[in-house]
């Protein structure tokens, strides 16, 4: 097969490689996990293993899983867990930041050279909140935290 050809099916088939990685379910020394989109990557979560029954809309699209404030998630078996830190960096000057945060009931934190640092609350979805927040043409992304970065 020639170049072309194999760039086009790659190109046609990653959309589908996507979703079918986001109803994977996979077992690690034990544990099962499920795999979740975070800023455009795939990442495990801990799954308490239970079969979750999916609606799909009309256009046969599986809901996007949710995502709140301390979520483990983890790349792979040997990498480190990174912890959901709660917050949102949105490509943002002060006023829009600020509007964009009470429109979406975020906290405004801070902002330096454009890049906003946005507060959800409790048990807020952040995966909900950047997808729509992406839908108005705003760059945003979900802040994950290492242990390495954490005081003991």
């Amino acid at each position: 097969m020639n170049k072309p050809v194999t760039l086009l099916l790659a190109t046609l088939l990653a959309p589908l490689s996507g979703q079918l990685c986001a109803e994977e379910s996979v077992t690690m020394d034990g544990k099962q996990y499920s795999t979740i989109e975070v800023n455009g990557q795939t990442y495990l979560i801990p799954d308490n293993g239970s079969k979750k029954r999916v609606a799909r809309s009309l256009n046969d699209k599986v809901p996007q899983q949710s995502l709140r404030r301390g979520d483990v998630l983890m790349q792979g078996a040997a990498s480190p867990e990174l912890t959901v830190s709660g917050t949102l960096l949105v490509e943002a000057d002060d006023a829009t930041a600020k509007a964009l945060a009470t429109r979406h009931g975020l906290n405004f934190k801070q902002s330096s050279g454009g890049i906003a640092l946005l507060e959800a609350k409790s048990g807020t979805d952040l995966n909900a909140i950047a997808t729509k927040l992406q839908s108005e043409g705003v760059k945003a992304q979900i802040e994950l935290s290492g242990a390495e970065r954490q005081p003991k």
